[in-house]
């Protein structure tokens, strides 16, 4: 009864948007997909609230844009001059030399320290305008491009901004989860300067507080750049450093991580990454990183590789185990994240938390077991066939700028909620990494963060 009414709510608001999906097997149809995120939304409450947030996410993301093209449009109608392009371009090279010069003050210094944060130190806005002004790529800026948006006329192929339907393989007609999404919005946002003016852009992007797609992060001291006074850096309204103004897909490496000291998470829409995001919808009132959720685990379940012999595993106990024990982040992550044995990923239910973390090279070098190399982290939307067959799919944040296709699959994608399919794999000195499991988190609204937060 209870379950019925439930089922009949949910497809009232169910309108299947907000997921950019990145499948790795042309065995994976789109109705397949289709059908595993509409079971999955109803079965976990963790899925749905997910599910809920994107939407409302894109939703937004969407009429920003739609606002923005209006603009563009109208300003384009009223200008004496008629083919501004060549000024949309000199404003995008005046950005890119402001973005390579800002790169270059970061690179000797370290994120997390001396007033650099996680996501200034890594944004791509650099990265994509150079793509943009460089011919021969998926995103590249021609003047047909230009054309089609400033006179309003149908969007070019593959950047559709309304709310998406749930898409398969690489998103490849809508901007969002790929590296489309981040050029749209920083062309649109130069052809508004180019035609308005630095404050008529920035009067429409609006309110940035919570904006769903633009966001300020601190600037330690730097001298002054080229091409300066730049819109992307920002003067602080009380004082004290300046801002950069970045836009983002929602993903960003290390998510918000101390840009406040009271809010690791940060804004409701600000970026994410895959720790942050888990950590954020888990309940969990830090933002710990994948080197955290697999000492836990480890913690409670043993060490990994016990074949490697017991001096490693003394090593590891010595190491990692012990200074575990004190560590800042444990009460959280233990009361948030509770270890799941899994023999049979048949029995892994949608909503649980999937972590990996690396162990690259261990078999070379036993040394690489005791706190790894990288990871990841997502929600599961459920498992698809049996044994050595089987494929975890989950739902989570991630970001791989380039647009094009590789041989690990398609590498388009760039933003919050994307389905993404990883293999079975066993935890052996063999292989470079492990799967790890948590229990799905109860049904609760997300906790008020606390000061700490970590990237490793």
């Amino acid at each position: 009864m209870h379950a019925n009414r439930e089922e009949k709510m949910i497809k009232k608001w169910m309108v299947w948007g907000g997921f950019g999906c990145v499948l790795g097997s042309s065995l994976l149809h789109a109705s397949l997909a289709d059908d595993l995120m509409k079971k999955a939304v109803l079965e976990s409450s963790v899925i749905r609230t997910v599910h809920q947030d994107g939407l409302m996410r894109r939703t937004l993301e969407a009429g920003c844009l739609k606002h923005m093209c209006g603009a563009l449009n109208r300003a384009w109608e009223e200008a004496e001059e008629r083919n501004p392009y060549d000024a949309v371009r000199k404003i995008l090279e005046e950005d890119r030399c402001f973005f390579q010069w800002l790169e270059k003050q970061l690179a000797p210094l370290t994120p997390g320290r001396q007033g650099v944060t996680y996501q200034l130190k890594t944004q791509k806005m650099g990265v994509v305008t150079h793509l943009m002004l460089t011919s021969g790529n998926a995103l590249t800026l021609t003047k047909d491009f230009f054309n089609h948006v400033v006179q309003n006329k149908s969007m070019p192929a593959g950047y559709l901004y309304s709310v998406p339907a749930v898409n398969v393989e690489g998103a490849s007609d809508h901007i969002y989860s790929s590296g489309r999404g981040l050029a749209f919005k920083l062309f649109l946002f130069a052809g508004l300067r180019a035609l308005m003016g630095v404050q008529g852009a920035l009067a429409v992007l609006g309110p940035l507080e919570n904006h769903p797609f633009v966001h300020l992060t601190a600037l330690p001291t730097l001298g002054r750049g080229p091409a300066e006074p730049t819109p992307f850096r920002r003067g602080s309204l009380h004082g004290g450093h300046d801002y950069l103004l970045t836009f983002h897909n929602g993903y960003a490496f290390g998510g918000q991580r101390n840009e406040d000291p009271e809010e690791p998470f940060g804004d409701r829409w600000g970026p994410q990454d895959c720790t942050s995001f888990v950590s954020l919808y888990a309940g969990c009132g830090l933002a710990p990183a994948t080197v955290h959720l697999a000492t836990h685990f480890q913690n409670k379940q043993g060490f990994f590789f016990p074949q490697l012999g017991q001096a490693m595993v003394r090593q590891w106990e010595e190491e990692v185990q012990k200074p575990w024990q004190v560590d800042s982040f444990r009460p959280a992550v233990e009361e948030a994240f509770g270890p799941l044995s899994v023999t049979d990923l048949s029995a892994v239910t949608a909503g649980t938390i999937w972590i990996k973390r690396n162990y690259c090279g261990v078999a070379q070098d036993p040394a690489v077991s005791i706190w790894g190399k990288g990871g990841h982290a997502a929600f599961v939307l459920g498992v698809l066939g049996q044994g050595p067959d089987a494929r975890v799919l989950t739902l989570g944040a991630n970001r791989a700028i380039e647009d094009r296709r590789s041989d690990g699959g398609i590498r388009n994608m760039d933003g919050s909620y994307m389905l993404q399919w990883f293999p079975a794999l066993t935890t052996d000195a063999v292989k470079a990494e492990s799967q790890i499991f948590y229990c799905q988190p109860p049904a609760q609204p997300h906790r008020s963060p606390s000061r700490h937060c970590s990237v490793l």
